[in-house]
């Protein structure tokens, strides 16, 4: 069960860290 909670909790924090990471490198696409 906590486990379970765990990588859920990793799992959102990787998604947030995703669309940071894709948002930086639209941003650098546009200003080439």
């Amino acid at each position: 069960e906590r486990a379970a909670k765990q990588i859920e909790a990793i799992l959102q924090e990787a998604k947030e860290i995703d669309r940071e990471i894709r948002e930086k490198f639209e941003i650098l696409i546009r200003e080439k």
